[in-house]
């Protein structure tokens, strides 16, 4: 919210909170975390960092 305040435009709604491999956004946070940039306003955004060797299991 106090993000949002100081004029963020988004939010990382499509993130894999699970962890899992291969990368696939976690269902419920994801509804979660769409919900408040939908209250909001906010533009929703997936992740495309990786961290590791291998480009599926991004962390």
């Amino acid at each position: 919210m106090e993000a949002a305040n100081l004029g963020i435009d988004g939010i990382e709604t499509y993130y894999g909170y699970d962890h899992c491999d291969p990368w696939r956004p976690s269902p419920r946070q994801t509804e979660l975390v769409r919900a408040i940039g939908n209250r909001l306003d906010l533009w929703h955004t997936c992740g495309t960092d990786a961290h590791g060797l291998k480009i599926s299991r991004r962390l």
